[in-house]
């Protein structure tokens, strides 16, 4: 099963910038993802992770979705750039301490290139705290938008 696997395998991100901790299931269009605020969490203060890094959450949950995708189809992983956010709404000002969060990405669209995505952010006892619509794209060579990967 890969729910097993490490997150890596699904995501790019890496130093510091890995936000998800666990893919927990999948389907051909949606994941969920859980993402553990601690100590440790980049972007704690006061506390917990400011709520506007909930659009980051729900980016590398729609990552993680590729991700799975790309192993399941024995294909590289690819990276794709977030283009919008949009309609973000949080119930609380911070993701606090010791919160365990569960991040729903679910496909709207993709044509292999552009994706749209409605994310939902959970806490533990599974209500919803947080919600976005995100739109992403899939460049087939990062030089083709004047990227290096080197």
């Amino acid at each position: 099963m890969i729910e097993n696997y490490p997150i890596e395998t699904f995501l790019c991100h890496r130093r510091g910038m890995k936000l998800i901790d666990k893919l927990l299931s999948y389907t051909e269009i949606s994941v969920d993802v859980e993402a553990n605020i601690t100590k440790d969490s980049v972007f704690l203060e006061k506390g917990g992770v400011p709520a506007w890094i909930g659009i980051e959450y729900a980016a590398q949950a729609v990552a993680t979705l590729s991700g799975v995708r790309a192993l399941l189809n024995n294909e590289n992983i690819k990276l794709g750039l977030l283009l919008s956010g949009r309609h973000y709404h949080c119930k609380q000002p911070y993701f606090l301490l010791g919160q365990k969060l569960v991040i729903h990405a679910q496909e709207n669209f993709n044509d292999g290139k552009m994706g749209a995505y409605r994310c939902t952010i959970m806490n533990e006892n599974k209500e919803e705290i947080a919600s976005v619509s995100l739109n992403a794209y899939v460049p087939d060579k990062l030089e083709d938008i004047g990227l290096r990967t080197s």
